[in-house]
């Protein structure tokens, strides 16, 4: 990195200063030395020097590396004095500010240094759970309408269902699809149908509550998911979509104004529902809706859905 050979100069820089400092004062070696302490003053030293080649050869910031880099040094150079002290006999102001001053510096440079390692592990940390979430919701969701997408439909009704089992809660579903569309999308283009798909994403968006869970289904369907919810309120808050709807109006071409339409099924969870059957019956009541006219409601209880099955 940019930063290492600065460092390395630097420190090189430092002990020819020390080493000229140290050769220019009156000193006498000592006749009894202690070579348990020369031994482990030379090992703190050691172990300095080798975490100062860990920090060089590290992939950090600036913004870490150089605190770190400047604490363990200072922490060095303040255990230098203490070695000398071992083996000489020599009285030095200097050294002992050295020893003192660069103890108290490097433990404040080093202590600022892990903390800035430590924000920058938790910033990156975090950026990765962000984008790690933002690809999540990528694959679960259509880029068209920002609906879920029919892949993650059925995770997501399988989890419903058995919690609205466990706490005996209400569970509906809506499954709608646009009347006409084929002949739309023949007459005017794909892009002018996607248009009219991307408008019903909003629509629909824009009138379920927080607790609903909309998917694009396929094509030009869609189906929603209404926990806590009856039958009842289910087939008011499709009414309301159909209204909705039915207001956007259209123009594929200058001049031409067209208005387009859903039919829509609604069904609720019985006891005896699998997630399959659920689906099968709202579907049922949506193409019964079309058969009936299209641009309507219809809702579907599991006997009368045995009745036209």
């Amino acid at each position: 990195m940019r930063y290492r050979y600065t460092a390395i100069i630097l420190c090189i820089v430092i002990t020819l200063l020390e080493l000229v400092y140290w050769f220019s004062l009156d000193f006498k070696f000592k006749v009894d030395l202690s070579w348990t302490d020369i031994i482990s003053e030379s090992f703190i030293l050691l172990f300095n020097i080798v975490l100062i080649v860990v920090i060089l050869r590290a992939r950090l910031s600036d913004l870490v590396f150089w605190p770190l880099f400047l604490g363990f040094v200072l922490l060095f150079f303040s255990g230098v004095p203490d070695l000398i002290d071992e083996i000489t006999q020599i009285d030095s102001l200097f050294l002992s500010a050295q020893e003192n001053i660069g103890y108290i510096l490097g433990m404040l440079m080093m202590t600022l240094g892990f903390y800035l390692w430590g924000e920058e592990y938790r910033l990156a940390n975090h950026r990765l759970l962000q984008s790690e979430k933002k690809y999540k919701q990528l694959s679960i969701t259509d880029s068209l309408t920002g609906l879920y997408n029919s892949g993650y439909f059925f995770n997501v009704l399988s989890s419903e269902i058995a919690l609205a089992r466990r706490y005996q809660l209400s569970l509906s579903l809506i499954v709608m699809d646009i009347d006409d569309f084929k002949s739309h999308n023949d007459r005017y283009g794909h892009i002018e149908g996607d248009k009219v798909i991307a408008a019903m994403g909003h629509e629909i968006k824009a009138v379920l509550r927080e607790i609903d869970k909309p998917f694009r289904y396929g094509g030009e369907e869609f189906v929603i998911l209404l926990p806590r919810t009856n039958l009842y309120t289910t087939y008011t808050i499709a009414e309301r979509i159909r209204k909705a709807v039915l207001a956007i109006e259209f123009e594929p071409k200058p001049g031409e104004v067209v208005k387009k339409s859903v039919s829509i099924g609604v069904a609720e969870l019985t006891e005896e529902d699998l997630p399959q059957l659920l689906v099968a019956r709202a579907d049922a009541a949506m193409y019964l809706a079309k058969r009936q006219g299209k641009n309507r409601v219809v809702s579907l209880t599991s006997e009368e859905h045995m009745q036209i099955a």
